[in-house]
């Protein structure tokens, strides 16, 4: 090859690499410029814009910055409920309306940010709030929220040994629970709720059901991937046991794992499986 070839050769390949270069660059500045586009155009709702159209029920999009943080929650079936809760992700006001009572399960999610959500009802008390504000979120956010039966995963509690139950049976008629929180300080010399106490006398689906909504309960601490798991949370009573049966038990209230702890310490087991249950569904509008 002579010497004038060779700087041929060696042109063709530099601007081959120029080529290559001001094409990749051309992409990075595409994706960029798309990237950039989306975001600016997402379709979370916009800060100060009342989205509900329902009577009764507001929601509007809250700034972090200048949030209250603020929780008002009265729940009155006999003659009204109302929720208000100012700064807070959408999801918080619809576990308010459900007071933890079915399990959670979000097919889809709802926007993210932070809200000032009001409701209140005169009729049909706490189950008539709940209907409301699944409305206004339908409406507004374009989703399906209704409690549903479904089939998921739950936790199957059984009794492997009854004569190794630690809980007694009961002489009491009717079902019974009293909880109370024991005070502790949160390093700031405040008070802080740290421990929770319940006494009861109950049938196995009562504890089932309570068991479950304590762990429900205890969301607002968790982090986001572990409050979702929390919130889909529900305990089915398989134990075969009849009859009131009383004991009681003491852990750290937003330690979940706290209280399953104390029910397998007590002699009942929790295993996952699939079973069909109520649940409140957050999916997309078919």
């Amino acid at each position: 090859m002579t010497e004038m070839e060779k700087n041929a050769s060696e042109h063709r390949w530099r601007n081959r690499r120029l080529i290559i270069n001001l094409a990749a660059g051309l992409i990075v500045l595409v994706l960029g410029t798309a990237g950039l586009c989306a975001f600016v155009n997402r379709s979370e709702p916009r800060v100060g814009v009342e989205l509900s159209k329902l009577r009764g029920v507001s929601i509007v999009r809250r700034g972090r910055w200048h949030s209250g943080q603020t929780t008002n929650v009265d729940l009155n079936d006999r003659r009204y409920s109302r929720i208000y809760r100012d700064g807070y992700e959408l999801l918080y006001a619809l576990c308010d309306a459900a007071d933890q009572q079915y399990p959670i399960v979000q097919i889809a999610r709802l926007p993210s940010g932070w809200y000032r959500v009001s409701a209140a009802t005169d009729r049909g008390g706490q189950d008539g709030l709940l209907r409301l504000l699944s409305t206004a979120y339908e409406e507004a956010f374009g989703l399906e929220v209704a409690v549903r039966e479904i089939e998921t995963y739950v936790q199957v509690m059984t009794c492997p040994n009854e004569h190794a139950l630690k809980l007694r049976p009961s002489a009491r008629k009717t079902p019974y629970f009293k909880g109370v929180f024991a005070e502790g300080t949160n390093g700031t010399g405040g008070a802080r709720r740290t421990r929770y106490r319940v006494e009861f006398a109950c049938d196995m689906d009562n504890l089932a059901s309570y068991s479950a909504y304590m762990i429900r309960k205890a969301y607002e601490e968790q982090r986001v991937a572990v409050r979702d798991r929390m919130l889909a949370t529900a305990i089915v009573n398989e134990t075969g046991l009849s009859g009131l049966y009383e004991g009681e038990f003491s852990w750290r209230f937003y330690d979940a794992d706290g209280l399953t702890e104390q029910l397998e310490a007590s002699g009942l087991k929790l295993t996952p499986a699939k079973r069909k249950i109520k649940a409140l569904v957050i999916a997309p509008r078919q």
